[in-house]
C-alpha cells in the first residue's frame, strides 16, 4: 500500500487510490501513467477504480484539490497570526512551517507541476485551489498591515508588492530546500523591506 498523504482528506477507497496514484505518477509522470497501474498499487481491479473515478484525469484532478484544501489550511493557519508587533519573528516561524510542509507534500507538488505544464486544465485548477486563494489571503493581511504602519498604497501597488512577496515566499522555500540552507532572518528581512514595513 502506498504511503497515506490523502487518505486522511478523502475517506475510504477514494483516498487510498489517491495516494496510489500519487506514487504512480511521481514514479512515471501523469502521461505513462495507468489506470491498471494504479489498481495493482492499491490491490483492486481495474474496472473497481472506475467505480470510485470516471478516468484517470478525474483522479488527477482529485488528487490536486485534496492536497489544495489542506494546503490552504495550513498556509491560512500560518499567515493569520501575521501583526505588526511581532511581525518579523512570525515570519522567520513561517519559512520554518512552510520548509516542513514542502517536505510533506514534495512528491505530490512535483507531481502536479511538471503535469500542468502540459495540462492546462490541471494548470487552471492548481492556480485556482492553491495559488490564487492564497495570493487573496496574503493580500488580506498586506492590506491589514499596511493599515497598521499607517501605509497609504494604491491598489496598483499593493498587487504589485503582493506578487513580489508570493513570489519571494515560494522561491525561498523552493531555494532553501534544494540549496539545503536556512536563511530565514535574512529573507524576513527582505520580506519587510520589499512590503516597506519596519525591520527592527
Amino acid at each position: 500500500m502506498p504511503e497515506a498523504m490523502l487518505r486522511s482528506l478523502v475517506p475510504g477507497r477514494r483516498g487510498e487510490i489517491l495516494d496510489a496514484a500519487i506514487e504512480v505518477f511521481g514514479e512515471c509522470g501523469y502521461e505513462n501513467g495507468s489506470m491498471r497501474e494504479i489498481a495493482a498499487a492499491v490491490g483492486v481491479s481495474e474496472p473497481a477504480l472506475y467505480r470510485h473515478f470516471s478516468s484517470k484525469e478525474d483522479i488527477f484532478l482529485t488528487m490536486i484539490t485534496a492536497a489544495a484544501e489542506q494546503l490552504r489550511v495550513q498556509n491560512f493557519a500560518l499567515v493569520e497570526p501575521l501583526n505588526p508587533s511581532s511581525l518579523r519573528q512570525i515570519l522567520i516561524s513561517v519559512f520554518r512551517a512552510r520548509r516542513h510542509a514542502i517536505a510533506s507534500y514534495s512528491r505530490i507538488l512535483r507531481t502536479v507541476l511538471a503535469a500542468s505544464a502540459h495540462h492546462p486544465q490541471f494548470l487552471v485548477a492548481y492556480r485556482e485551489s492553491i495559488a490564487l486563494p492564497m495570493q487573496q489571503a496574503l493580500s488580506a493581511k498586506v492590506h491589514e498591515l499596511d493599515a497598521a504602519f499607517g501605509l497609504d498604497f494604491t491598489e496598483e501597488q499593493t498587487v504589485s508588492r503582493v506578487r513580489a512577496l508570493l513570489s519571494m515566499l515560494v522561491g525561498y522555500v523552493v531555494t532553501s530546500a534544494v540549496l539545503a540552507d536556512e536563511s530565514d532572518a535574512a529573507i524576513a528581512d527582505a520580506v519587510l523591506r520589499l512590503l516597506d514595513y519596519p525591520t527592527a
